[in-house]
């Protein structure tokens, strides 16, 4: 199934293309996986400091991309000394200099997806 109705983000159609959907062109995704998560941005470099709001598409069974609502989420990080994240919100906070994995799970489901975000010192770059 093709779609070429919409346009996403750079960041997103790349998540997309690692995830088993094949690009055609810049508007056109070719699916053919199961649901997945796909987390916007797919990684990031911040300063210590910088907030985020992270965002999420589902892609459906049908290789529809549907944009995830903030209350049908739940955010975790790996390293929260690195990098906090708000578990209602998706908001993230640049602690101290590192590199960690914020994942999103969506509710009622085992569906997850992730983020690598590094934090620098300073300014961001």
């Amino acid at each position: 199934m093709t779609y070429s109705r919409f346009v996403i983000a750079g960041a997103i159609i790349g998540a997309v293309a690692l995830a088993g959907c094949s690009i055609q062109g810049s508007t056109s995704v070719e699916c053919t996986g199961d649901p997945l998560l796909v987390v916007n941005p797919s990684s990031a470099i911040l300063a210590t400091g910088d907030t985020l709001t992270l965002q999420a598409l589902l892609q459906t069974p049908s290789c529809d991309l549907i944009y995830v609502t903030a209350d049908s989420m739940r955010w975790k990080s790996a390293n929260p000394a690195v990098v906090a994240v708000d578990s209602l919100t998706g908001v993230v906070t640049a602690k101290a200099n590192g590199t960690t994995m914020v994942t999103g799970t969506k509710l009622g489901t085992a569906i997850t997806g992730s983020t690598t975000l590094q934090v620098l010192g300073g300014q961001t770059p």
